[in-house]
């Protein structure tokens, strides 16, 4: 900040980041949404192979938000531009779950940091859902 010029800068990306998150307990983990249809984790301890040494899930839609679950830490939630809900392991290849939670673009979502298992979407549809996610 003293320099006015960035520490590093990750080149992992094919189209526009539009969520990016630190891990709740290890800062050194950052996630990141894509309009690629991309997350990504890095693991920023190394910047000399940030861009190239990072875990990757495809969604095959635009990732409009990500978000960590500070009540379980190896978890996170993404939400689609198609409607899509979708919860994660990051030590796992694949979402746990899937479900189309809105039928427009959905572009809001947050977990509770105090209720396990409660998040709240909102999308173009106009709507605003309150989840009970631990019953998926």
């Amino acid at each position: 900040m003293d320099n006015g010029v960035p520490h590093t800068t990750i080149t992992s990306f094919e189209e526009k980041v539009q969520s990016v998150k630190f891990h709740p307990t290890t800062p050194s983990n950052l996630l990141t949404g894509c309009c690629d249809g991309k997350i990504r984790l890095f693991d920023c301890r190394n910047p000399d192979t940030l861009s190239t040494n990072f875990k990757s899930w495809n969604l095959n839609s635009e990732i409009e938000k990500t978000v960590w679950n500070t009540l379980e830490p190896n978890f996170f939630m993404a939400i689609t531009n198609d409607g899509k809900m979708h919860y994660m392991d990051m030590r796992l290849e694949a979402p746990l779950w899937s479900i189309q939670a809105h039928t427009s673009e959905a572009s809001g979502l947050i977990l509770s940091p105090t209720v396990s298992g409660m998040a709240i979407t909102t999308a173009a549809d106009g709507l605003l859902k309150v989840w009970d996610y631990s019953a998926q």
